[in-house]
């Protein structure tokens, strides 16, 4: 596994270069008038004694991306990443109960290697099919022993292919994860600029 540091605007440049011909553009769409109205109408409700600001809410769309989610493009960035510096790895392992799996899974797919996936016992069945649809090989788990699950498959595949066969990547801090997730951010900017319009607040899932 890749040692943590912290990421830099030319690591997510980078990362934009690397996943560009394999990731979606989403999308920024700008919610309706209506359901603005609606926010300001709760947000008045909420603090009537405060002046009910002019709002522009726009989503990012990565509903669009790659396996539905933008888990795809930390997955194409560290998968494609680690080969650039390893090309000797063969599986690259992860424990994920739906999206980075099907993710890492799709990524791994596309450069030709193999993935393994830790999952939950719990998973809900389609995160489980799509992993599976993907080409992801599939391990479950109880919830509460993913990491111990991962680290004792990964330990066997090791003995078997060698120490640097198989790469942990996985759902979050990684590098190289961080600095693909980031490439949603630049597409963000990049609209900004063109379209003109600024943002006070930007908001991110995790």
């Amino acid at each position: 596994m890749q040692n943590r540091k912290p990421i830099s605007l030319e690591d997510v440049e980078k990362a934009a270069e690397l996943v560009k011909s394999h990731i979606h553009r989403t999308p920024l769409l700008r919610l309706s008038t209506a359901i603005v109205d609606m926010i300001r109408e709760v947000a008045a409700a909420a603090h009537p004694s405060q002046e009910s600001p002019a709002l522009d809410i726009r989503l990012k769309c990565e509903n669009f991306q790659r396996v539905g989610a933008f888990k795809f493009r930390g997955a194409t960035n560290a998968v494609s990443g680690t080969l650039s510096t390893n090309p000797d790895v063969k599986i690259v392992a992860t424990h994920s109960s739906g999206n980075h799996g099907a993710a890492l899974a799709l990524a791994a797919k596309l450069s030709g290697i193999q993935s393994l996936i830790i999952v939950p016992d719990t998973a809900p069945p389609n995160k489980v099919e799509a992993i599976r649809g993907y080409n992801g090989n599939v391990v479950f788990s109880k919830p509460a022993e993913r990491e111990e699950t991962l680290a004792r498959v990964v330990a066997e595949k090791q003995t078997l292919l060698g120490q640097q066969a198989v790469e942990v990547i996985p759902p979050f801090n990684h590098p190289l994860v961080m600095a693909g997730q980031g490439t949603l951010a630049l597409e963000v900017l990049e609209v900004r600029v063109v379209s003109s319009f600024d943002t006070n607040v930007e908001i991110s899932p995790f």
